[in-house]
């Protein structure tokens, strides 16, 4: 049976935040359309793509925020399990007892998690039963399957979570869906943000309204004007498309160029940038003025588990001409630049 889309709507949070005069994570647009959702007896899905309470732990005397010892990230806090943890490497601390850099003891929490999240949303909603879905919740074997099952049989009204949320589930009840800083991840430094963001709006916006009744997404953002989200809100998928790939071949990305994203590591910061400087020079030479070489430069998460990252990109028209020049790059700096210190990626995923 044919079901009409959603209806999808931008909640502008700049609006929120002149009525409030502060930074809520849930609109009180969003907290009735929850309220009222329920009061029909129906279920919501709310998307916050980010674990933990608190996004980061910051100093309002001196602005540092904690950062984790191994990776040039913050740490996330986590208020259940009473933890700072890397979602890089894995690291847990206790909260501290005063900034690392200036010793103030008044650090603050700088935004919001999905546990966070769910607990703002009990308060806001609070006939409503809910719970919440993401890595800290479903690590035991067939934790996943039960808390969804749950869902299916009507024992839950709101779920809380990340991406997983979003991933092909068929809930006939769901005629809500909320998605929290959906702009948040526009500005990252990689060429398919866009993309990803489009993908994972428009496909927990197909989660609402799969049954007899129409379904809502409500959008939180603080950049509502923003074309991307324009698209989403019409579900416009030739319009993203055309405007994407116009990017795409003005700047030479993929699918009008190969791309190989090569990481030079090393645990000293200056030893990791002379083997990508000699690298990259290596990749000139080779290419012969055939390749776009870019970097060496700090890779946009510069240190992770203890060791530095310079990014070099290495763009071309064909794939074999691409992949024979860092061959050839590679065997010209043998023995200058130890091998293990070279992470290659053909057609990379990610440029995080």
């Amino acid at each position: 049976m044919q079901r009409p889309l959603p209806a999808v709507r931008i909640v502008d949070m700049r609006d929120e935040y002149r009525s409030a005069q502060r930074v809520q994570p849930v609109s009180e647009e969003l907290a009735g359309a929850l309220r009222a959702c329920i009061a029909r007896g129906d279920q919501a899905l709310v998307l916050r793509n980010r674990r933990g309470w608190a996004a980061a732990l910051f100093c309002p005397t001196c602005g540092s925020r904690v950062v984790c010892r191994n990776c040039s990230v913050t740490m996330t806090w986590h208020r259940a399990a009473a933890r700072l943890r890397c979602h890089y490497c894995g690291n847990a601390e206790p909260f501290p007892a005063a900034c690392p850099t200036c010793r103030d003891p008044k650090l603050r929490e700088l935004g919001e998690g999905t546990e966070r999240i769910e607990d703002v949303i009990r308060e806001a909603v609070p006939d409503a039963r809910v719970e919440r879905m993401d890595r800290d919740t479903v690590r035991g074997r067939g934790a996943h399957e039960r808390l969804l099952r749950r869902f299916d049989e009507g024992q839950i009204d709101i779920l809380v979570g990340t991406q997983m949320i979003a991933k092909g589930h068929d809930f006939p009840r769901v005629t809500l869906v909320g998605v929290l800083s959906a702009d948040q991840s526009l500005g990252l430094p990689d060429f398919r943000a866009g993309e990803r963001v489009f993908q994972l709006l428009t496909q927990v916006a197909g989660r609402a309204g799969r049954g007899e009744r129409p379904g809502t997404v409500l959008i939180q953002a603080f950049d509502p004007e923003h074309k991307l989200l324009a698209q989403v809100a019409r579900q416009d998928y030739e319009a993203f498309f055309e405007d994407e790939v116009a990017y795409r071949r003005t700047l030479r990305y993929p699918p009008f160029s190969a791309l190989v994203q090569l990481i030079v590591v090393d645990r000293e910061a200056l030893q990791a940038r002379l083997w990508g400087r000699a690298l990259a020079d290596a990749l000139e030479r080779e290419g012969r003025g055939r390749l776009i070489v870019g970097g060496p430069g700090p890779a946009p998460l510069e240190r992770l588990q203890g060791r530095y990252r310079q990014q070099i990109l290495v763009r071309t028209a064909g794939r074999r001409r691409l992949v024979g020049a860092v061959e050839r790059a590679l065997a010209a700096v043998e023995g200058q630049v130890p091998r293990r210190a070279i992470q290659v990626d053909v057609d990379p995923y990610s440029l995080l």
